[in-house]
């Protein structure tokens, strides 16, 4: 199971009433509140912001609310001339991660975004993502500013590119890995549909339900730093 079915796959339950009834959860904190709201309420704290955020990847909008987390810690450690380098760097390696997804030139989800949500972040941990290999200004996520500041901090680089290009052999594997595995779960939907509300109704008389084997989870993208 990825992230999309647990946060988009229909969960059966029964009203008090009888009427059997079918929900996404959406994407939601430990306590059940809306992952968004959670983050307006701590737009005042970055790195709370942040923590929201990173908890909620791959989701593309995660990856926004970092980002903007990140300038936040940028520009309140120079107001205070503290070190802000870390901060800079966690900028850029998230950027650069994300273009692995091959993103729209506004920084939005493309159709890599099912790609980078199944992908192992082993398998992209241990890719080459360094300031001198990938540049910045082909990284849809960094705005003008930050792509100053790096300028600034670590020269201009050799060349400006993205994880999708560096790396297209392993995107287009992981692809078809990805689309076999989105096939096998459209046909299933239908059966464990059907076989979730005659769990529900036998509960109802009494009956035993069905007992099936949990379907094996597949590795999500949790967390994108040590």
């Amino acid at each position: 199971m990825d992230l999309q079915a647990a946060i988009w796959d229909t969960v059966i339950s029964i009203e008090p009433d009888g009427t059997i009834v079918g929900r996404s959860p959406g994407p939601r904190e430990s306590d059940g509140e809306f992952w968004y709201e959670a983050l307006q309420r701590e737009k005042a704290d970055p790195a709370r912001r942040y923590e929201i955020a990173r908890r909620h990847l791959p989701l593309p909008a995660a990856w926004r609310e970092m980002a903007i987390a990140l300038r936040t810690m940028i520009r309140q450690a120079r107001k205070s001339e503290a070190p802000f380098e870390h901060h800079l760097r966690d900028l850029h390696h998230l950027a650069a991660v994300w273009s692995f997804s091959d993103p729209a030139p506004s920084g939005r989800a493309g159709s890599g975004y099912g790609v980078i949500e199944m992908t192992p972040y082993a398998k992209l941990e241990a890719l080459d993502l360094s300031w001198g290999l990938i540049g910045c200004d082909a990284l849809s996520l960094l705005n003008a500013s930050d792509r100053r500041l790096m300028r600034q901090a670590w020269g201009d680089p050799a060349r400006h590119t993205t994880a999708h290009e560096l790396y297209r052999a392993m995107f287009d594997d992981q692809a078809r890995r990805v689309a076999a595995d989105r096939e096998r779960r459209q046909r299933e939907p239908h059966a464990r549909f059907a076989a979730e509300i005659d769990d529900i109704l036998a509960e109802e008389v009494g009956a035993t339900p069905t007992v099936k084997p949990a379907e094996p989870r597949r590795g999500l993208l949790r967390w994108l730093f040590r």
